[in-house]
């Protein structure tokens, strides 16, 4: 338990936890949050872009049920950009146009499993140094521009390969709990069993082998008894 609340709470850190009316302008940085999928509900996430540019946009059932979500994602017209039902994990890019998109995830079959969803969305091409300064104007690097604009761009991959990581460690860490619960009840059922067998075989055995009181004669057997002497 210890070892999964280290995994959920590095998890946080490195995600940027964004509201359902998080706005996207121009080039964004990864807008990565994780959220509770109730059973037999639906949850909308809305996002409004003010630039036509291509999104990548990627999601992963971490727990609950068999790790399995179904995903609808629409233009501001209405029109289905994507579309997946039972699916565990996937990624794709789409373009987006100008308006406000709607992000639908539903969970309607299952009606027990809540579920918790890892969800990103980011820009086909990271933002530079500058365009996240707000500087958006072509420019000619030196050579310790250049260097900085790589390390940045390193530690962006960098930080990517951890998110997956545990994302990975989360899904698995979830995978094991829920697997020893059930090793735990079925071995609980199993001792359960094994005790009323044993009850059951030793009250049959003790049963078996006590020997029988003697039995008092009845009145009319020993009436018969006299007349036979007579």
């Amino acid at each position: 338990m210890m070892l999964a609340s280290l995994v959920a709470a590095s998890l946080c850190l490195l995600l940027t936890i964004a509201p359902a009316d998080a706005k996207v302008e121009g080039h964004s940085a990864w807008n990565s949050f994780v959220f509770f999928l109730p059973a037999d509900e639906e949850v909308c996430f809305y996002e409004e872009f003010k630039l036509s540019r291509s999104y990548v946009a990627e999601y992963k059932v971490i727990h609950g049920g068999k790790y399995d979500v179904d995903i609808v994602v629409r233009s501001p017209n209405g029109k289905k950009i994507y579309s997946r039902d039972d699916v565990h994990a996937d990624k794709f890019t789409f373009e987006s146009g100008l308006g406000i998109h709607s992000f639908c995830f539903r969970n309607e079959f299952a009606m027990v499993a809540d579920k918790k969803v890892f969800f990103s969305l980011a820009s086909s091409n990271p933002p530079t140094l500058a365009e996240e300064a707000g500087d958006h104007r072509p420019q000619v690097l030196t050579f310790m521009g250049a260097t900085v604009e790589n390390i940045h761009q390193f530690m962006e991959s960098v930080q990517l390969v951890q998110r997956d990581y545990l994302l990975r460690e989360a899904v698995d860490r979830s995978f094991a709990d829920s697997l020893s619960e059930r090793v735990m009840m079925w071995s609980s059922a199993q001792a359960c069993v094994i005790i009323v067998v044993l009850v059951t075989q030793t009250c049959v055995l003790k049963y078996f082998f006590t020997p029988k009181r003697d039995r008092k004669p009845m009145t009319s057997e020993v009436e018969y008894a006299a007349l036979s002497d007579l």
